[in-house]
């Protein structure tokens, strides 16, 4: 009735236990990969029961894992008025934490919004300031190295500024 669920990285020579028992009915079994890159990987499903009733899976990798961040908004084209909150969005894949910064010469110069930050999105309130050439960098705070800019430039409007909610 119940299976155990080992994976091995070096082609069978030693397992390590995924779950040591569970269920066979569910046919499957949510696995966060451990890692542990390698080209010579296993699954190996056994009876909890009877460890010699059991079935190895093919050969398969578990590839190092490749950092990045993506800017996602603003990413171009955007307008923010002066006095406004605007949310600035980002994806991460193996970076815990990111720092923020923004452009509004086109990249020549950046203002610091946040340092290692952990979330996804930031919480921004719009300077006073005025130009057409603005950017957003997210960088990882652990590796200068994996970063992303702003597609294209957005903009800050300093000639209507937001007094109100909300602020378009």
């Amino acid at each position: 009735n119940n299976v155990k669920l080992e994976f091995s990285i070096n082609g069978g020579s030693t397992y390590n236990t995924i779950i040591a028992s569970t269920p066979s009915s569910g046919g499957f079994y949510y696995w966060p990969v451990p890692n542990q890159p390698s080209t010579n990987c296993l699954i190996r499903i056994s009876n909890v029961s009877n460890s010699a009733v059991n079935d190895v899976s093919g050969t398969f990798t578990i590839a190092t894992p490749v950092p990045a961040v993506t800017v996602t908004y603003p990413n171009g084209g955007e307008t923010f008025y002066t006095g406004s909150y605007q949310y600035i969005y980002w994806n991460m894949n193996f970076v815990n934490a990111v720092n923020l910064s923004f452009s509004t010469d086109s990249g020549l110069t950046w203002s610091t919004l946040a340092t290692n930050y952990t979330s996804y999105y930031y919480y921004w309130y719009i300077p006073s300031v005025s130009s057409n050439d603005c950017y957003i960098k997210v960088v990882s705070s652990s590796n200068s190295s994996v970063s992303d800019v702003s597609n294209a430039v957005f903009t800050i409007n300093l000639s209507q500024i937001c007094s109100g909610w909300p602020c378009q």
